[in-house]
């Protein structure tokens, strides 16, 4: 069990650090074909990977936390299975989801607009569920930390249902939902390294402090809304046509 823990730990150090390093070059480059495309494209596979790996090594500590966390003491199992498992693997189906949505979004850019999805369904209705156990569980074990982080699947994902299942009013919706997904999971590998090096390299309670965990989403929130605020104002009569993809299409598998 902890050779296994260990070498999926080892696959999500690895890719969560080409996603990490790759992130900015979208940002920056001219959202055309090209460099933005490509880079874009190893960033949501990445993330991917990389909150996939974080699901597996979370669900090995839900089994078994003392076998995967051989150095802690017994009396520490229940906060492994609620921080280091339950916890991480709710922050591991965001992260998916986000960078999953983001991908879609532009594929799905000609027929943007009422494109309901199952796939898509499931993957935030599961973020929402377990954004439910995460509070939960936080309240029983007095952790600000764990009810904090809940309120991002708590809020972000009910919404995002109702876009997969509505028509938006807008010819550019796609764009802008795609935008938010990838700063999303942008926002959440920045997290996870401010966290672990952070207790790493500089202290080790940093890690736990609630402060640490919530500020990439503090300002990267507030900024992606800044942004799409601007690009809306830029926005020309035919950027806003809406879609005319009717609402009875089929769920896409």
């Amino acid at each position: 069990m902890e050779f296994l823990f260990n070498a999926v730990v080892l696959v999500h150090i690895v890719v969560g650090s080409v996603g990490l390093a790759s992130f900015w070059l979208p940002v920056f480059a001219r959202k055309r074909r090209g460099l933005h495309t490509r880079a874009g494209i190893v960033f949501a596979y990445a993330m991917m990977v990389t909150a996939g790996s974080a699901a597996v090594a979370a669900l090995l500590t839900l089994i078994d936390p003392l076998a995967t966390h051989p150095e802690t003491s017994s009396r520490y199992a229940v906060n492994l299975r609620a921080v280091n498992g339950l916890m991480l693997l709710y922050l591991s189906a965001i992260t998916f989801a986000a960078a999953f949505a983001g991908l879609r979004a532009v594929r799905m850019k000609r027929t943007w607009g009422g494109h309901r999805s199952t796939i898509e369904l499931l993957v935030h209705g599961a973020s929402f569920a377990l954004a439910a156990a995460v509070l939960v569980t936080g309240w029983y074990l007095d952790s600000v930390l764990m009810m904090s982080l809940s309120a991002i699947g708590l809020i972000g994902a009910p919404g995002t249902m109702r876009r997969i299942l509505s028509v938006p009013n807008r010819g550019q919706e796609w764009k802008y939902q795609h935008m938010s997904s990838m700063l999303g999971a942008g926002i959440a590998a920045h997290t996870a390294f401010l966290v672990f090096g952070s207790s790493r390299f500089i202290h080790s309670s940093l890690g736990s402090s609630v402060w640490v965990w919530l500020a990439p989403t503090l300002i990267g929130v507030p900024a992606s809304m800044i942004w799409t605020r601007i690009l809306r104002r830029k926005e020309t009569p035919r950027d806003r046509v809406a879609t005319t993809q009717p609402m009875g299409m089929e769920l896409s598998r």
